[in-house]
């Protein structure tokens, strides 16, 4: 069987490249940066913010695994907003470090580049436990794996 291709090749000079070097530094969690705002968005609730371009925004699961919809417009232009269908297609179902958020058409320009994923730094022991048994229950029996029930909690460890 022929093994599938990549339709869409990033080659040098395209808007799917990307420089790794640059956006991996903006990435790093050492980097210098100024915090212009920090809050918490309450489970099913909702927020809006602006993001300014050249501006970083990070988004954490606070109280272990959580499901999220992520809507972007552009600041001045809200015909202008994220094409999450075209973005699979022109990187990956799942994206990643490096990977775009590419606008709709008539603009189909990247709206946003993923600097960093998972910070494994913030994932404490009781949160990968939980994680790695969610895991196990979906691969045991898929048809009835429940997302929206936790695998039993893992006793808290106090911290110093």
């Amino acid at each position: 069987m022929a093994r599938p291709h990549v339709i869409y090749q990033a080659k040098p000079g395209s808007a799917l490249e990307v420089d790794r070097r640059f956006y991996g530094r903006l990435g790093e969690a050492g980097a210098k940066r100024t915090l212009v705002d920090r809050f918490v968005i309450p489970r099913r609730s909702g927020r809006a913010w602006p993001v300014r371009a050249g501006q970083i925004f990070r988004i954490v699961a606070l109280e272990g695994p959580q499901v999220a919809d992520l809507n972007v417009w552009h600041l001045s232009n809200p015909r202008e907003r994220f094409w999450a269908s075209r973005s699979r297609q022109l990187h990956q179902a799942h994206v990643s470090t490096f990977d775009r958020l590419w606008s709709c058409l008539p603009y189909l320009r990247p709206m946003l580049t993923i600097t960093a994923t998972l910070d494994h730094r913030y994932l404490d022991g009781a949160h990968a436990v939980r994680l790695a048994r969610s895991v196990r229950a979906y691969l045991e029996d898929p048809a009835a794996y429940d997302p929206l029930t936790l695998p039993e909690p893992v006793p808290e460890v106090a911290r110093d």
